[in-house]
């Protein structure tokens, strides 16, 4: 990476790719637990369209011996705020609310189209093969 990349890389705003062990699959709409002690867990945000499903992922992860860890239920708890902006979609000033699924499509493929969201992935995949 050029000197001028690394500048605009560390100057724009970075979203995250990764929250504690989540990662966003984006072609599916799914939260992926990348934590060896989960195997594979996904989240599927579709179902994530009202503060009960949002609850309802919490509360059954939390339950789970490997979802006890704080860094994994604060990075999923994270994770969905920052792609579905909980408290603007589904729970803003302690009323329920719903999100209709194309809107949770929408920003989630906002998100994922971020140029800090691809860059992002882009220098991890370059840190990878380094």
């Amino acid at each position: 990476m050029s000197a001028q990349g690394v500048d605009t890389f560390i100057s724009e705003p970075q979203r995250p790719r990764q929250w504690g062990p989540w990662r966003l699959e984006a072609a599916t709409y799914q939260l992926v637990n990348v934590d060896s002690d989960a195997g594979e867990y996904r989240v599927d945000l579709l179902s994530c369209t009202d503060s009960a499903e949002v609850l309802d992922w919490i509360a059954q992860i939390a339950g789970k011996g490997w979802g006890s860890k704080p860094e994994t239920i604060a990075g999923l708890v994270l994770a969905i705020d920052d792609l579905i902006h909980m408290q603007a979609t589904i729970c803003g000033s302690g009323v329920g609310k719903e999100i209709a699924k194309d809107e949770v499509v929408k920003r989630v493929d906002g998100f994922a189209a971020s140029p800090n969201f691809e860059q992002v992935l882009f220098r991890a995949a370059e840190e990878d093969e380094g």
